[in-house]
């Protein structure tokens, strides 16, 4: 309880404990998304989907305990544009956005000026929250 609550001044974690710590990122990885979608290296991330261009979803090896949880991400890409940007959580046609589960994560990458669906070769992601 100590650890999941971060209020003790004077616990020992061993590393064992250590990944039930609020701050600490539950899931991570960073995604080759040209060609055909790879985790190059992560952790708590089970595998990715292409659902399209500059379209993925990450699987968590672990759900979350709600769908709540938080995600940041960045990506870079040689392919052309002035930058780059990652979104999560795609535009549906009717305007909303699509809710993440507990389970997946959807990420979006577009190349800048233009916004257009591109596949970098590089994206990096990280989610916090509790885990089921």
């Amino acid at each position: 309880a100590d650890e999941e609550t971060g209020t003790s001044t004077t616990t020992i974690v061993s590393p064992g404990r250590q990944h039930f710590h609020a701050k600490h990122p539950k899931a991570w990885a960073n995604v080759n998304g040209t060609g055909t979608p790879a985790i190059t290296v992560g952790s708590g991330v089970a595998s990715i989907s292409d659902n399209g261009t500059g379209d993925y979803s990450l699987n968590w090896t672990v759900a979350f305990s709600t769908a709540n949880y938080g995600s940041v991400a960045g990506g870079s890409t040689s392919s052309g544009g002035s930058a780059e940007s990652v979104v999560f959580d795609r535009s549906t046609s009717s305007g909303l956005f699509s809710i993440a589960s507990a389970s997946s994560q959807r990420v979006n990458t577009y190349i800048l000026p233009g916004f257009s669906a591109g596949d970098f070769e590089r994206s990096y992601i990280a989610a916090f929250g509790d885990f089921a």
